[in-house]
């Protein structure tokens, strides 16, 4: 019976395991596809400032203009980009922030949720079986691996059937 519930715990450890791997590999990934998301968004607003900027020292410079008309129609446009920009570089950076501060909560339960899940393992109620000692195999041990040998081949089975 021992040998059941240590498979058994092994299963479910390696399931929990598994579990958490996957949890965190997603969440990882949702940071990431931000933080990418993020980056475009300056990467083009960068771009929306330079030809802006280009366009403003164009007509200042080089056309002479003393002002420089941002209702005119391309400038107007390029405006509205670099606005529009800003704002979902806002808009990200706080979606960003609160999976953040959702994660940490997530977090900050599970290891909660953890610590009560291990506090009543450390306990004893004294109808365990201690743990066998690391320093080699004992009787009980030996006694163990022969009974599992005779569940693998039952008496009578001997060559196949």
């Amino acid at each position: 019976m021992a040998q059941k519930s240590f498979w058994e715990n092994l299963g479910r450890g390696i399931g929990e395991g598994l579990r958490k791997a996957r949890d965190v590999t997603e969440r990882l990934t949702d940071q990431a596809e931000g933080k990418l998301d993020l980056r475009r968004a300056q990467r083009a607003l960068e771009n929306d400032l330079r030809r802006l900027g280009e366009a403003v020292a164009e007509r200042a410079v080089e056309r002479g203009e003393g002002s420089v008309d941002l209702e005119a129609s391309p400038l107007r446009e390029m405006v509205e980009a670099v606005r529009a920009g800003r704002e979902e570089i806002a808009r990200l950076e706080a979606e960003i922030e609160a999976k953040a501060a959702e994660e940490a909560n997530a977090r900050a339960a599970a290891e909660s949720a953890e610590t009560d899940f291990a506090e009543p393992a450390e306990t004893s109620t004294g109808s365990e079986e201690p743990s066998p000692p690391a320093a080699g195999p004992s009787p009980a041990d030996e006694e163990t691996e022969e009974q599992v040998e005779e569940r693998r081949e039952p008496p009578g089975s001997a060559g196949g059937a």
